[in-house]
């Protein structure tokens, strides 16, 4: 094919690209198609005061907070107005639902997921959940969302349960876009606070006021009441009433058969050796399976009854790790904790409230659950005090009127106070897998001070384990958001983002066809009606994420740039130019941000040189990077990675998926290189230049740290040259350090850098280093004072080794980490004040 036949075909295969891509993406996935639809409704969808939606676990029944405010608001003649829309699980109880409310022409109905379920949720005025909304859902800037949450905890949760970082990530996007957060006493409040980050950033009125739920306790018609019972199929006799209310028991949400039977089993002995009638109200986890055990039927409350409406008939409550004993606490009737897996739970999840502080006695048997509760009134006087101080902790505000209290906020205008308390900063650090980005974002988030900035990183959801891992390591004050894709646009903001990524933005057709609406509403979907003083692009390589921080109102927008950018876009891969088309788009983005930050003088001073223009040439300034001295401390003496073999110290690394050794020998010369195995990095002139080495010193050893699209040619190099023995690659190492403190010599060969962390960490170990003469490294090693600089030739890289080798390099000057930390965030400071 000539020339102009494939600048044709590649012309057609761009635009087929451009056409089908947002197309495709609708037929691909379910959930693209409906978030897709949703950004149209909420684009268009202008919001009607007079709406407010309800919706109460997930749609599968009508009660909770949110029941008793509509109870209150439908029944009051102020707010006749209001068009009440609830919202179903399925068709069914849809169905369900609109034959109780047959009579009122203002209440409606909607099932979970529909096209009407997104249209009413981008047009109400006012939504109320007690849980969460799917994380596509974004509150307006003119709506009013109260979520009231569902009751005080007593089991961990959150942020506090151990590796729950992505299980909890929808609550804190949810809580964070609320207006009003509701919260029943001190203790809720304090572990809302904590268990979600909200402490230092969430910009709503935490409520803290009592749980409307509970007006509906303390002022139900106890006949009404009974007669509900009646006509769902319980029959109550004149014996006093038993609530077991057990929470979730069980490993597996898809067979709770095992904790029915023991229910059932528990059931019948309370029903014949006590005085008590029994009723049971399940977990809703297991409400669908309790409807098939026939033996059990007699005695269960419908999933759909209202919990606290049916509390007020309860003469003794029996429960576990339910919070629903804090609500009955209104009623000033025995409670009695029954826990037969006491310990198995506490382990899995842990508790908030120790078992022995309990206002009721706790049991762990059947037989001695019997005994409690044939015992209940006379043990009631045992326990008043701590039953009194549970009430005056835990439902401290319940009069009766909380309903009403919520309901004069919820109208009003009045905002409430603010968490926030510092400055605070956003900041994406890339992806988080394993490459210096990632090295140097965890180190600027391990020195950052904490008593002046809430700081804040953000990246994709994912269950990777390698990013997983990363973000372990980030300083735990640190809050960490998971944002969940798509990108919430409409198709044709697809088309223009589509459009503006491929041409980057060259000219006034460009920045038209910006969708700057699309990416305020995507960071409104993540982060709700949260602020940032400062936004950082730490990564500096992805449009998309830059797109993000661009679409906030903050002070200060900064990128770093962490290397020669123009020579990073032009980079080969095997044929391929990887960043290309996502720096290409980025340059464009620069004259957006307020501060193009490179990671040393000398870097800045090439990036001026190759990108600057009129517009943005007054923005190229430089931070360094810092050193996470903790870190380096903490594993400096660590040596996990090594162990003795056949009475000689070997080295552990994992190849083809296995663990092997190789030899690292105390006596041996050994020199260290570690980064990403890609062409910038220049391990092929080290490897070159070790050739030579190994022939007069056999049994010299080289030791490659590091991962990348290289491998295998570097591989193959090794086995070229026929040094199997002597070079090693040994693949990504969670602590470097230790190795790099064995080594004799720490080289670098990069064709350029940024600011090599891996330089400044080898002169923190006090290692010996050789680095290539390029800009970046003489700027960290102050121009040959703290290590070697070499022309960057396999013949000089040689003979510079071997000056080292033979001790006949000039003597170095000391290099001091801590003054260089401070430096560096004296730097970063600047640009934010």
């Amino acid at each position: 094919m000539n020339k102009i036949g494939k600048v044709l075909l590649n012309q057609a295969s761009r635009k087929y690209k451009f056409i089908s891509q947002p197309i495709k993406g609708l037929f691909k996935s379910s959930y693209v198609a409906k978030t897709t639809r949703y950004a149209k409704y909420y684009k268009h969808n202008k919001i009607k005061d007079n709406y407010i939606v309800y919706q109460s676990r997930d749609g599968k029944s009508m009660t909770d907070s949110p029941y008793a405010v509509f109870l209150y608001l439908l029944s009051n003649k102020n707010y006749k107005h209001l068009k009440h829309i609830w919202v179903a699980d399925t068709k069914k109880k849809k169905e369900e639902f609109e034959k109780i409310y047959k009579h009122h022409s203002n209440v409606e109905f909607v099932v979970k997921e529909s096209n009407d379920f997104l249209n009413i949720l981008t047009t109400a005025k006012y939504i109320l959940n007690n849980s969460t909304f799917p994380a596509y859902f974004t509150k307006k800037d003119n709506q009013v969302y109260v979520n009231t949450w569902h009751g005080t905890p007593i089991k961990a949760m959150g942020l506090d349960v151990e590796d729950n970082l992505i299980g909890s990530q929808n609550i804190i996007k949810n809580f964070l876009s609320s207006d009003i957060l509701l919260s029943p006493n001190p203790h809720t409040s304090k572990i809302f606070k904590r268990a979600f980050s909200l402490d230092g950033l969430y910009n709503g009125n935490l409520l803290e006021i009592g749980y409307p739920r509970i007006d509906l306790t303390i002022n139900a018609n106890k006949k009404n009441v009974f007669k509900h019972l009646k006509q769902s199929g319980i029959r109550v006799s004149n014996r006093e009433i038993i609530l077991f209310a057990p929470t979730w028991r069980g490993n597996n949400v898809n067979k709770p058969e095992d904790s029915l039977r023991d229910v059932y089993r528990m059931v019948m002995e309370l029903k014949n050796n006590t005085d008590y009638q029994v009723l049971v109200k399940v977990h809703p986890f297991v409400y669908k399976t309790a409807l098939k055990y026939k033996e059990l039927k007699p005695y269960l409350i419908p999933d759909s009854f209202d919990t606290n409406e049916l509390l007020s008939v309860v003469d003794l409550l029996i429960t576990d790790y339910s919070s629903i004993f804090f609500d009955f606490l209104v009623t000033d009737n025995p409670i009695i904790f029954y826990s037969p897996d006491y310990e198995e739970y506490k382990n899995d999840r842990g508790f908030y409230i120790k078992p022995d502080v309990l206002p009721g006695p706790s049991v762990f048997d059947t037989e001695n659950l019997v005994d409690a509760v044939n015992k209940a009134k006379i043990n009631a006087s045992k326990y008043e005090r701590q039953y009194q101080e549970f009430k005056n902790l835990y439902v401290p505000y319940e009069n009766g009127k909380v309903t009403e209290k919520l309901i004069d906020t919820m109208f009003s205008s009045k905002k409430g106070k603010s968490l926030k308390t510092k400055e605070t900063i956003l900041i994406y650090p890339g992806g988080m897998k394993n490459n210096g980005i990632t090295t140097s974002a965890i180190n600027l988030l391990e020195n950052i001070d904490y008593e002046k900035y809430d700081v804040t990183i953000f990246l994709n959801n994912t269950h990777n384990q390698e990013i997983l891992k990363n973000l372990e390591q980030v300083n735990e004050n640190v809050r960490i958001i998971l944002r969940k894709g798509p990108l919430l646009a409409s198709t044709s903001e697809k088309y223009r983002d589509i459009f503006v990524k491929n041409r980057g933005i060259k000219s006034l057709l460009e920045k038209i066809v910006y969708p700057t609406e699309a990416y305020e509403r995507e960071f409104r979907k993540i982060f709700g009606d949260s602020d940032f003083d400062y936004v950082v692009d730490f990564s500096g390589y992805s449009m998309f994420w830059s797109k993000i921080l661009l679409a906030t109102q903050s002070k200060r927008k900064l990128i770093y740039l962490h290397s020669d950018i123009k020579s990073d876009m032009n980079r080969t891969v095997n044929g391929n130019r990887p960043h290309y088309l996502n720096l290409k788009g980025i340059i464009s983005l620069y004259y957006k941000f307020d501060y193009l930050v490179s990671v040393s003088e000398e870097t800045c001073k090439i990036n001026i040189n190759n990108l600057a223009t009129p517009s943005t040439k007054k923005k190229f300034v430089s931070a360094m990077n810092t050193i996470n001295l903790p870190k380096i401390n903490k594993l400096l003496n660590e040596d996990t990675d090594f162990f003795i073999h056949k009475g000689n110290q070997v080295l552990a690394i994992q190849k083809n998926n296995e663990i092997v050794s190789v030899p690292f020998n105390e006596d041996d010369y050994k020199v260290m290189a570690m980064g990403r195995l890609s062409p910038e990095k220049g391990f092929d002139i080290l490897i070159n230049g070790f050739k030579g080495i190994v022939k007069t010193s056999p049994t010299a050893k080289l030791y490659i740290l590091g991962e990348g699209l290289l491998r295998k040619a570097l591989e193959d190099m090794i086995k070229r040259l026929k040094l199997e023995d002597n070079v090693f690659l040994v693949g990504q190492k969670g602590n470097p350090f230790n190795i790099m403190k064995r080594c004799d010599l720490f080289a670098l060969t990069s064709h350029y850098e940024g600011q090599s962390m891996v330089l400044l960490e080898a002169l923190t170990i006090g290692t010996n280093t050789l680095a290539s003469d390029i800009p970046a490294n003489r700027y960290v090693l102050k121009f040959g004072d703290y290590g070697m600089l070499s022309e960057n030739t396999p013949d000089l890289i040689e003979e510079n080794i071997r000056k080292f080798m033979n001790h006949t390099t000039p003597t170095f000057e000391h290099f001091d980490a801590n003054k260089h930390n401070t430096e560096a965030l004296d730097q970063l400071y600047s640009l934010l004040n």
